[in-house]
């Protein structure tokens, strides 16, 4: 069942790329909810700690990915605000 969490994982991360690049396309971050990405975060840097007390490292190293992904847009909300 441990395939599952990392094909998940990777389709959240991918899953991310077309906000990136549809925001850096407008040049426009203004429908993007900071909240939303905001809490995301918060939840993936929880799931980070939980998957370094298991020592699953490849769960972290994906969810370390997804938290760039997502701390990317927050970051673009900011930009193109």
């Amino acid at each position: 069942m441990e395939w599952l969490a990392g094909v998940g994982l990777i389709i959240m991360i991918s899953s991310m790329v077309p906000q990136i690049v549809r925001i850096y396309q407008l040049k426009s971050a203004k429908d993007i909810s900071r909240w939303t990405y905001g809490q995301l975060l918060l939840v993936n840097v929880m799931f980070i700690g939980y998957y370094m007390s298991l020592e699953h490292w490849t769960a972290l190293a994906l969810n370390v990915l997804l938290g760039i992904a997502m701390a990317w847009v927050l970051i673009l909300t900011f930009i193109y605000r």
